[in-house]
């Protein structure tokens, strides 16, 4: 398309027509960027040279939606570099289809198809891990009971059950997925985003513990560049952002964190934790109400207090507790 030349108005076109690549994410990204080029729910205004969206009109609208992405993070979703986090998904659908609510049939369908096509490309990862062959003689008791907590949008923690390893006859693999972003909470009249420099991947040995020198890390039997292992934790050191936050999939697959055994001859529960020191986050005010948003001077002590560290545990080194994944043996009978 040459430069200044007004976009067509292609909002009606659907992923049936997608051609661009085979991912699952392709529906999404084909379809996120049509609506923005058609400007698809762009306020109507007089001599308006160009129907699609600018990157500031957009942003504007996201945070009068409650999205208030980044310029950064608008330019990656364009690109097709990562797909919205959840949190996100509910502003960008009100921004383009702004009459669906109300019953706008037209709106009502492409809101659908875009929110269905979002679901197809963030929820690709949950899907159930390759059939094992079981054992011969299936252990009763290896049912497994999971709970647990996330800090929504910041972390995006879950643990698989644990899978028998064959180096030892009571050695346990850990699998897990792992996603960070940025994590937007209202404050003072406007959003701020929460976002972390460094995190850090912690199995507390309770009913298990981590057979020598098995954690993930990027030295030693179960090597990962994402991750530098450290005595009794793993640092998080990719992937970042342009502002050096992490920021999208560490492990998109389940993937073995950790090699365990029982510490006992019952077993028990088996917990693993993201935490991180509360200097590691970083925060970003934005003021919303009258007039374009803006950036603000936040009072980041302030800001963690009332939004994390007030709301959240504390591991027995003072670091916050983001996301716990716990995992039990079912009782017999």
């Amino acid at each position: 398309m040459a430069s200044g030349e007004p976009v067509k108005n292609v909002s009606n076109s659907t992923s049936n027509s997608i051609k661009s690549d085979q991912s699952p994410e392709a529906p999404f990204f084909d379809l996120f960027r049509r609506y923005y080029d058609a400007g698809r729910g762009r306020p109507a205004k007089l001599f308006r040279r160009y129907v699609g969206w600018t990157p500031q009109d957009f942003l504007d609208a996201m945070a009068d939606a409650g999205g208030a992405p980044t310029s950064e993070t608008l330019s990656h979703w364009l690109n097709r570099q990562t797909v919205p986090l959840p949190n996100a998904k509910n502003a960008f659908l009100k921004v383009f289809f702004p009459n669906a609510d109300s019953g706008d049939a037209r709106d009502n369908a492409d809101r659908a198809e875009l929110k269905d096509a979002w679901e197809a490309a963030w929820y690709k990862r949950r899907v159930a891990p390759r059939k094992r062959q079981e054992p011969e003689s299936p252990d009763p008791a290896s049912a497994w009971e999971h709970i647990g907590f996330e800090f929504e949008g910041l972390v995006e923690f879950g643990l698989e059950d644990p899978v028998p390893s064959n180096e030892g006859n009571d050695w346990l693999l850990l699998p897990a997925i792992l996603r960070f972003g940025g994590a937007q909470r209202p404050w003072d009249g406007g959003l701020v985003t929460l976002a972390l420099s460094k995190a850090y991947l912690a199995v507390r040995e309770t009913g298990f513990r981590i057979v020598a020198g098995r954690l993930i890390g990027k030295n030693g039997p179960l090597p990962h560049d994402n991750f530098r292992r450290e005595t009794g934790y793993a640092e998080v050191v990719n992937p970042k952002n342009g502002g050096g936050h992490l920021d999208n999939w560490v492990l998109p697959e389940p993937e073995t964190i950790a090699v365990v055994r029982p510490a006992a001859e019952a077993g028990g529960s088996l917990t693993a934790e993201i935490v991180a020191w509360p200097v590691e986050f970083d925060v970003t005010a934005i003021r919303t109400g009258a007039g374009p948003p803006s950036l603000v001077e936040s009072n980041k002590d302030a800001v963690l207090k009332a939004l994390v560290l007030e709301i959240t545990e504390k591991d027995s080194l003072g670091r916050v507790v983001l996301a716990r994944r716990q995992v039990e043996r079912k009782p017999l009978g």
